[in-house]
């Protein structure tokens, strides 16, 4: 990052929400006091979501907002009276995904216009849509530079989520309650999503709102110590247990000369319920009106126990630059590694329907032992990804289909460990 400059209205920050067509939270009504239960209008139990798509920079400038339906196809009506310059995309899900975020960014650079000799900084989040091949080479090629954010940071370090989608959220749920309101025995469709969307944005869309958001994530201006050191302490809850640390003779002797260890916990070093208990009758019979007892002692905290199964191995994110060219190329070959991957599959479910429909009794036929290896040395495939049964890593479970009698991954099969009769895809 040294080697970028930037002006501090080259530097934007994009994120997604989600909108609903119920209100995520009911605002304050008048009722009779004493009241237990207070009935407010609603459109629905369960409301369907719209994933709303939003950028900012510090100067108070926004991208027109982006809509992602779930949908197949759209519809003209869905946008209208919808905020001036807004799009409207269709996702099966309606989630982001890398074909999505595409077309996003093409409505990014016709307002932001972005190009390789005046650059601008896009700040995101490390989901996988914004990760893709084609994503990385479109924004390689415009000129913006796509900073990924650190994991389980976002909530602290990206602007639209600390200040700007709180403002609109809250807006929209106004909004929202006026036209139930206003329309009495009707719900809100989709079809009115962008109309509401419109009178929250026009409100949310501020320039103190940008200001604040950079300001507080310690962005611009540049603040390293805005986050608090205690933020960065572990959850006592969540804490996982390390091995135990065996101590030499003379901290032994020091921590069983401590009052506390040595009458509230047991040889091996539990609390002891019983041994606290004699300890405040001795102290109470002394005439002690206080107790040199913590609280943690006497009721400890909660701990995570110590994870024994084996999680399957992610490939673990990079946070900072994500497009530059040394990250393109590594994208473009686990990109023809997957490819690959996927031909072999293809290829070898393809061949193994026509054997059945040339050869459809060939295996009743065959006098082979059925649990023989096809090669001389002792060696199978998997079915699904094609991988020899010597490469796999330790522990790695695979299972064999009680018809075809071949082997496969149990990851690849999807199914659980405990499974006792297995049949694979291509025999069903």
């Amino acid at each position: 990052m040294d080697k970028y400059k930037f002006e501090p209205s080259r530097i934007w920050n994009v994120d997604e929400s989600g909108l609903s067509t119920v209100p995520s939270k009911n605002s304050k009504i008048f009722a009779t006091k004493g009241r237990k239960q207070v009935g407010v209008l609603t459109s629905a139990e369960r409301g369907q979501h719209v994933t709303v798509v939003c950028a900012m920079n510090v100067i108070g400038s926004y991208v027109p907002p982006a809509l992602i339906f779930p949908r197949k196809r759209l519809k003209n009506e869905l946008m209208d009276n919808s905020p001036p310059g807004s799009v409207a995309f269709a996702q099966e899900k309606g989630w982001m995904t890398g074909p999505v975020f595409l077309q996003w960014l093409d409505h990014f650079v016709k307002y932001v216009k972005p190009s390789p000799e005046d650059k601008i900084l896009l700040i995101l989040d490390g989901h996988g849509s914004h990760k893709s091949l084609e994503v990385l080479e479109f924004t390689k090629k415009h000129g913006i530079i796509l900073f990924c954010l650190p994991p389980h940071t976002t909530h602290r370090l990206q602007p639209l989520d600390v200040t700007f989608y709180s403002s609109l959220t809250n807006y929209y749920n106004i909004e929202l309650e006026k036209w139930l309101k206003n329309h009495p025995g009707r719900v809100v469709t989709h079809f009115q999503v962008a109309s509401i969307l419109k009178k929250a944005y026009a409100q949310a869309a501020t320039i103190s709102t940008a200001e604040n958001g950079f300001y507080q994530t310690g962005i611009i201006p540049l603040n390293p110590d805005i986050i608090p050191d205690w933020m960065y302490a572990a959850a006592e809850p969540t804490n996982i247990e390390t091995e135990k640390v065996v101590l030499s003779n003379t901290e032994s002797d020091n921590l069983s000369s401590q009052p506390c260890s040595s009458n509230m916990a047991d040889d091996s070093g539990n609390l002891n319920p019983e041994k606290n208990t004699l300890n405040v009758q001795e102290r109470s019979s002394r005439g002690s009106s206080s107790l040199n007892v913590s609280v943690e002692e006497i009721y400890p905290l909660p701990k995570a126990p110590v994870e024994t199964q084996n999680r399957t191995q992610r490939r673990k994110g990079k946070s900072g630059i994500i497009n530059a060219t040394p990250e393109i190329v590594e994208a473009k070959r686990l990109h023809a590694e997957k490819e690959a991957k996927s031909l072999r599959t293809a290829g070898k479910k393809a061949s193994k329907n026509l054997k059945n429909v040339f050869e459809p009794n060939e295996s009743d036929n065959s006098e082979d032992d059925p649990y023989e290896t096809d090669d001389e040395y002792g060696d199978t495939v998997c079915i699904y990804c094609n991988e020899l049964f010597s490469h796999s890593r330790p522990k790695e479970v695979w299972l064999q289909c009680q018809k075809c009698l071949q082997w496969c991954h149990i990851d690849c099969a999807g199914v659980s460990s405990k499974t006792k009769r297995f049949t694979c895809d291509l025999c069903k």
